[in-house]
């Protein structure tokens, strides 16, 4: 592993806790160990620029912090998440009242998924900017639009946003991908069913983008996407499994049906 120096540490920190207003942090040396045991800890391509992988620990190593935070119900915590979520919020587009009250339910969200965090508080943060994005399809469902109004220029995300998704991404699909996978290897024989489920969990995506990555038909995506689903609601075990990684594919009973996401 790579030798960090607090200087390495200090740099990068300082960058991320301007943009996002992190300000948890009381004590930096302790904060440099966790950071420092949890960028050794992560299964990542060595090749991967060490400065990116010292920002994905540092972001695992702050939901931490947020998440104790969070838990005893501090203030300052729950205005960090506030302040992230209207700042990506208005970034898609969303005016400022809009974006505060999609901020306040965000935090609401959070509080009440904190207990299905306690045994991976590290995937706090990319767990919160899932769920941020749930909040604005849930918007855009009920406005009857398919997308936002307006999106941010590619160097304006970049600027911004560009660690959520890089994190994002290396946690999802690194840390998180094995387990799922496993778990639907095991549960669903069909690889098409298995494709639709994981990409379903693990990227957000629908089955429309399945069908067009796996090119098949959309009403086979569908079928499979449906299929799937009600193999493993058959399997409450499975089905608690998944979500408590991930926060999706709540356990049965189901109430309604699964073709209002299909699109």
């Amino acid at each position: 592993m790579e030798h960090l120096t607090f200087e390495d540490f200090r740099v990068v920190w300082e960058t991320m806790a301007r943009r996002y207003d992190w300000q948890l942090v009381q004590d930096e040396t302790v904060f440099f160990q966790a950071v420092s045991a949890e960028f050794g800890a992560l299964k990542v391509d060595q090749q991967q620029a060490t400065r990116r992988r010292l920002r994905i620990a540092i972001w695992r190593s702050y939901s931490v912090l947020l998440y104790r935070a969070l838990y005893w119900r501090q203030e300052q915590a729950a205005q960090e998440l506030w302040i992230a979520a209207v700042r990506m919020s208005q970034k898609r587009g969303f005016s400022p009242d809009d974006a505060g009250e999609l901020a306040q339910e965000l935090v609401y969200r959070m509080l009440e998924h904190l207990p299905r965090l306690a045994d991976r508080p590290q995937i706090l943060l990319s767990h919160a900017m899932r769920m941020c994005r749930t909040l604005w399809r849930e918007y855009w469902r009920q406005a009857g639009k398919l997308q936002s109004p307006t999106r941010a220029t590619d160097e304006e995300e970049a600027d911004e946003a560009a660690d959520e998704a890089d994190v994002a991404t290396e946690v999802e699909q690194r840390l998180m991908s094995a387990e799922i996978k496993q778990i639907l290897l095991s549960s669903l024989k069909n690889p098409l069913e298995r494709q639709v489920l994981l990409h379903i969990v693990l990227l957000g995506e629908k089955p429309r983008d399945v069908a067009r990555d796996q090119g098949v038909p959309l009403h086979r995506a569908r079928l499979a996407k449906s299929r799937a689903l009600k193999r493993l609601r058959a399997d409450p075990q499975t089905l608690q499994a998944i979500y408590k990684l991930t926060g999706k594919l709540r356990p049965p009973p189901a109430t309604r049906g699964d073709s209002s996401d299909d699109e």
